[in-house]
């Protein structure tokens, strides 16, 4: 997926069908702020060190962008 930011490298977004929403992950060492633009406006999401999130929205807009946030 598309992204921009610093963060980009150690955030991952995939859909997860078993439970109906995107999963949004954190590889990295670091706190990142994921911000992504929905038919609902503008999401923020604080994700920890080697943490995950569920995010149950239907569809996003690309790019999202991804930044740390120590």
């Amino acid at each position: 997926m598309e992204c921009e930011g610093v963060a980009c490298g150690v955030v991952e977004i995939n859909w997860d069908g078993i439970v109906c929403a995107y999963r949004v992950k954190n590889h990295g060492a670091r706190r990142v702020l994921v911000t992504l633009t929905s038919s609902r406006g503008e999401i923020r999401l604080r994700i920890e060190p080697r943490g995950d999130t569920l995010l149950y929205i239907a569809q996003f807009e690309l790019p999202y962008q991804a930044s740390f946030c120590d």
